[in-house]
């Protein structure tokens, strides 16, 4: 019996590393679903972060910057996952191994398996579930209340317009009153 709990935990900690860089690489790239389970091991370079998405929507790839803060989650899951080539996350079974395919090949993530990961984590930490958008929302969101231009997120996104990542921008007037007071409109008083 104890052997069978062990390996219960060990599982829990192998899917847990797993979701937890999935999540991490969602949030800190704002990569789309499907860029995120396509990504291949050789599209990160773990030393500086860049990731390389391959086909993005409209089959335009471009290169994407993780903040450093994203990367001790992705090392933990490398560590389980290991270096072969292929996809970056893999499904896991139930006994802690990865799933692979009749080749042998480690098998990825689904679309489905992505929602999966959000949905029971959101359920895990109390919150209303997660859809993988949301963390696409919430990175673009931020990176606009931190101070970065529209134009900037709009390519980091991978928009075609920056009226798609407009809509995200979720800045009251507050910001926008502190922009403005940011100009010094010259001005001095004529003489009579």
């Amino acid at each position: 019996r104890a052997p069978q709990e062990i390996r219960h935990r060990q599982d829990s900690v192998i899917r847990r590393r797993r979701d937890a860089s999935f999540l991490s690489l969602l949030y800190g790239s704002g990569l789309r679903r499907a860029e995120a389970v396509a990504l291949e091991l050789a599209d990160l370079d773990q030393i500086t972060g860049q990731l390389r998405v391959r086909q993005g929507k409209g089959r335009k790839p471009r290169p994407v910057s993780l903040p450093a803060s994203a990367l001790p989650s992705l090392q933990d899951w490398l560590q389980v996952r290991g270096d072969e080539p292929g996809p970056l996350f893999s499904a896991v079974i139930k006994n802690g191994r990865l799933v692979r395919e009749p080749d042998g090949r480690l098998q990825g993530l689904s679309g489905s398996a992505a929602w999966a990961i959000c949905k029971e984590r959101g359920r895990k930490a109390g919150i209303q579930p997660l859809a993988p958008h949301d963390l696409r929302r919430s990175w673009t969101g931020d990176l606009l209340e931190a101070g970065v231009d529209l134009a900037t997120v709009q390519k980091m996104a991978g928009h075609a317009s920056v009226s798609t990542t407009g809509r995200y921008d979720r800045r009251d007037h507050a910001v926008q009153l502190k922009a403005a007071g940011q100009l010094q409109v010259p001005y001095v008083l004529p003489e009579n």
